[in-house]
């Protein structure tokens, strides 16, 4: 979905600079903020949502190892 917002130029290129120092654009820097500050409110991205972004290539994922023994089927 794409959405206009107003903000200042020196905001604008402060926002890009970061953005850049990040290796995203504008677009997926600003949407991985807002994802973060969701996720900060409780809003949780599912684990299929984090896989499929590809604005997320810093998202960690770790799965709980079962500590049982392997078992050939």
């Amino acid at each position: 979905m794409n959405v206009k917002i107003k903000i200042s130029d020196t905001l604008a290129k402060q926002a890009r600079d970061e953005a850049a120092g990040a290796g995203l654009s504008l677009s997926a820097w600003v949407d991985v903020l807002i994802r973060e500050r969701l996720s900060d409110k409780g809003g949780n991205m599912s684990l299929l949502e984090a896989l499929g972004s590809d604005d997320l290539g810093d998202v960690k994922c770790e799965f709980p190892r079962d500590q049982s023994p392997l078992r050939e089927f």
